[in-house]
């Protein structure tokens, strides 16, 4: 993923992600309104970690696919991206339950590491679902990560499609 990239990354995140992820649909995200702000922190992050790739229709020439990822480091940790900081109620809600899932678990202790590739967000525009590409951007993201001495992965599902790509 480049710079260039980052609009309609972002578009395609908010149009497709957000609006299909359950717990966005259950507390009814006003769209593009609350996962703005929170788009544009993790497209910046992860336009800075060169982790994330896109797919792209080359007969189109436009975006079809994301693997939104970045980096976190045990030690940044304490300044990580965290909910207190955006103004949407309903995506503070989602991100505090998302920390109190972690609960006690130290991946990074379980990893042995002290950088691990955070899955993000994986979107798939709806029109290109069904060719394995979330796989792909999946693999793509880890092999790159790899580069960097990157030992291990995560991400949180909420959805069925995400979990069962993620075994």
């Amino acid at each position: 993923m480049k710079d260039v990239h980052r609009n309609e990354v972002s578009s395609l995140i908010i149009g497709s992600f957000f609006r299909d992820e359950p717990l966005n649909k259950r507390l009814s995200f006003v769209l593009p309104k609350d996962p703005t702000e929170f788009t544009n922190k993790s497209v910046d992050k992860a336009l800075q970690d060169k982790c994330s790739y896109v797919a792209i229709d080359k007969n189109r020439q436009k975006i079809i696919g994301v693997s939104l990822n970045v980096i976190e480091s045990k030690s940044d940790m304490a300044s990580k991206v965290n909910s207190p900081q955006f103004k949407s109620e309903k995506l503070r809600y989602i991100l505090t339950l998302l920390d109190d899932l972690h609960g006690q678990i130290d991946l990074f202790d379980s990893f042995d590491t002290d950088r691990l590739l955070h899955i993000l967000m994986l979107s798939v525009d709806e029109n290109y679902r069904g060719l394995n590409l979330t796989k792909k951007l999946i693999d793509l993201g880890i092999d790159e990560a790899k580069k960097y001495d990157i030992k291990g992965a995560f991400a949180e599902t909420t959805g069925f499609y995400s979990y069962r790509v993620m075994l």
